[in-house]
């Protein structure tokens, strides 16, 4: 059986470090703790565990306390560990095993799993256990990495994924001050020279921005990251860095951008399951319920894929999966590019992303047509509506960007409910006529009118056909189809 050096750096983690060194305590031939300034009765438990204290004076460099705790290691594999993680007494068994083992690699990666408020809320994979060799050195001031140092000593495949888990209290607020974190972590990186700011600097900087909710400053920083990335195959952080971008559109409501963002990046990472999870949860948000069951479906059934190399956020613990099928099966209504909605507006008003999010369901596209270039219009596009600048005059020649066969007017205020929308999809799948009333609930003075609202785009005249169809009233199809309106 391979020897262990369980090495860790710490400074007052009187908090966390009993738990810590009781979960390795049987594992380790030695106990290697670099101390950078503790003032609280750490070491006095260290003392409890027969570990070797080395007092170090604290240079803002995290790779530098790492590397100092190496020097102190004699045993044959190291395991790096923070004083506010564990392994679980099952792994350790695992991690037993690995060591017994007659053939090791140089280096593994572990997953580590976040505990929040006493829940699982994402597992992520680390590297935390090599080969004891001089050459093997970290880098980097914050979160820093030794992997890419043992991959470039070593040419052929050296290291390997195993299901051996760690977990990571440090970012639950309970027992951890986010802000000091935050503080420390970017007193650090603003030490960065211009040379050192590579794609993993901006990484790091883009989740410390993101750890304060700082969402557009960490968008930012995670695209220079990616624009950094040649070949972001070989980048162990590649597929967090892109689930972070989800994560951080989502935060900043930027629903429809996140769609787009992973549209355009799914085929390059497959079976990546938290992503399709994540364009189901944007796809609710814009109201799209049937293009939110297609991704929640290919979540259900994507197969395992690269396991140990994807983050994996255990939704199935914060979600009802099931109910939430069944939810987006009864909402569900297919358009099949039947619909186009258009809005006429001068000014911004709430009410409008709920209109738009209860027609999103059924149609291809919601226009919004307005005269107003002053027009605040970040909200309607964060939910996929398009803004079309126009007066009355040119408005013909824009609809011709409504493709679809049908045109539904809306007005602001106006909810499409799912029965409304199923009824209105199921009409324009069976008819042929130009012109449909749609019942106008106004529920605030409890009024009822009939409204021509449906048109078939099928002539230039769009406009003028409309205006007959309500003046004349003529070749009207009366709908049994009601639309509320929240407000006069």
């Amino acid at each position: 059986m391979k020897s262990l050096s369980v090495c860790m750096i710490v400074k007052n983690e009187e908090k966390n470090i009993k738990r810590c060194l009781d979960s390795i305590e049987s594992i380790a031939d030695e106990i290697i703790i670099v101390d950078t300034g503790s003032n609280d009765e750490t070491l006095n438990i260290c003392s409890n565990y027969n570990a070797k204290v080395i007092n170090h004076k604290w240079n803002n460099d995290f790779s530098e306390a790492r590397n100092v705790s190496l020097e102190y290691a004699t045993k044959d594999y190291i395991l790096f560990l923070d004083a506010d993680e564990e392994i679980s007494k099952e792994d350790l068994e695992k991690l037993k095993a690995l060591l017994s083992s007659k053939k090791l690699a140089e280096g593994y990666f572990f997953r580590l799993t976040n505990i929040i408020n006493g829940i699982e809320v994402g597992e992520y994979v680390v590297f935390r256990f090599f080969k004891n060799k001089r050459k093997y050195r970290f880098r980097g001031k914050v979160h820093e990495q030794i992997a890419n140092c043992i991959q470039k000593h070593n040419k052929d495949k050296c290291i390997e994924h195993i299901d051996i888990k760690i977990y990571h209290y440090g970012y639950d607020p309970n027992k951890v001050n986010i802000e000091s974190k935050y503080k420390r972590n970017m007193g650090i990186l603003n030490t960065y020279t211009e040379e050192e700011k590579d794609a993993y600097y901006f990484y790091v900087l883009g989740n410390e921005y993101a750890r304060i909710t700082d969402f557009k400053s960490a968008i930012e920083s995670y695209e220079k990251s990616l624009d950094l990335m040649e070949l972001k195959y070989n980048y162990v952080f590649y597929p967090y860095l892109i689930l972070n971008i989800v994560k951080a559109y989502s935060n900043e409501k930027q629903f429809y951008e996140s769609i787009k963002f992973i549209e355009k990046i799914r085929l390059s990472i497959p079976n990546f399951k938290d992503l399709y999870f994540m364009e189901c949860l944007a796809y609710i948000e814009c109201g799209k319920i049937s293009k939110a069951l297609e991704c929640l479906n290919e979540y259900i059934n994507c197969p395992v894929g690269n396991a140990y190399e994807y983050p994996h956020n255990n939704f199935e613990k914060i979600y009802d999966i099931k109910e939430m099928k069944k939810n987006l099966e009864q909402a569900s209504t297919p358009n099949n590019n039947l619909l186009s909605a258009l809005m006429i507006i001068d000014k911004y008003e709430t009410s409008i992303i709920n209109t738009i999010k209860s027609f999103n369901e059924i149609v291809s596209n919601f226009n919004i047509v307005t005269s107003n270039k002053c027009l605040e219009i970040t909200e309607l596009k964060n939910i996929g509506a398009k803004i079309i600048y126009s007066d009355d005059k040119d408005l013909n020649l824009l609809i011709e960007k409504c493709k679809s066969k049908y045109i539904i007017m809306v007005d602001i205020g106006e909810i499409c409910s799912t029965l409304s929308q199923k009824k209105i999809i199921e009409l324009l799948s069976n008819t042929n006529e130009n012109f449909f009333t749609v019942n106008i609930v106004n529920i605030a003075n409890n009024t009822n009118s009939k409204e021509v609202r449906i048109i078939k785009n099928e002539n230039s005249n769009f406009i003028n056909d409309y205006k007959y169809a309500l003046i004349k009233n003529k070749n009207v199809v009366d709908s049994n189809i009601y639309i509320h309106k929240s407000f006069n």
